[in-house]
């Protein structure tokens, strides 16, 4: 007889049945490409034998390419003429003049045994004033220990490195990039709670 015990089912119907599921699949692809995208690991700078100036070139970077805002708190900041220090403070306020809205707080804090404040950072907040950059202090009563660059509130490079020639040339120093804004989140309110950081 030469008939099939179960006829073909229609062409369409096969799209009909796999369409869905190419779809789904396609679909879940690229979510997961897109999580790829937008939660890059974490990249680490150290400063060391090896790597001397990585961090100062990965900051000044991450300041050329901010949109909005920048927010940079640091332990001590210490001019250092045509140095590494000097490069960061000229990208700042770079990014000032083309309209980026750069504020610097720095830890202010109290000599060892004194109540009298520490001038660590004084010519630097100079400095930086004098260049259009809104500079403000942490409490007297509190250290602001972290030294954090955080851009567009999307990127976030943390670590050891104060902004000192030494520091970015001659320690051992270590920091990290994030750029997931949901891993910046609880830095950027860490640092809104210094008053006029916000």
């Amino acid at each position: 007889m030469g008939l099939p015990l179960q006829p073909s089912p229609p062409r369409s119907h096969l799209l009909t049945a796999v369409l869905p599921v190419a779809v789904a699949i396609l679909g879940l692809a690229a979510l997961g490409a897109f999580g790829l995208i937008r939660r890059p690991p974490m990249e680490v700078v150290v400063t060391g034998p090896g790597h001397i100036a990585d961090y100062p070139r990965l900051a000044e970077r991450l300041i050329a390419g901010a949109q909005q805002r920048i927010r940079v708190q640091q332990y001590v900041v210490r001019l250092d003429g045509d140095g590494p220090v000097a490069g960061l403070l000229a990208a700042l306020v770079a990014a000032q003049a083309r309209g980026v809205d750069v504020r610097v707080a720095l830890d202010r804090g109290k000599l060892y045994q004194s109540d009298a404040p520490d001038p660590k950072n004084d010519e630097a907040a100079a400095w930086l004033t004098a260049h259009g950059i809104a500079v403000v202090w942490d409490e007297v009563s509190r250290t602001s220990h972290a030294k954090v660059l955080l851009v567009d509130d999307r990127q976030a490079l943390i670590g050891s490195h104060n902004w000192t020639r030494a520091a970015l040339f001659d320690n051992r120093e270590a920091s990290v990039l994030l750029s997931d804004p949901t891993a910046v989140a609880p830095i950027r309110d860490l640092l809104a709670t210094i008053p006029g950081l916000d």
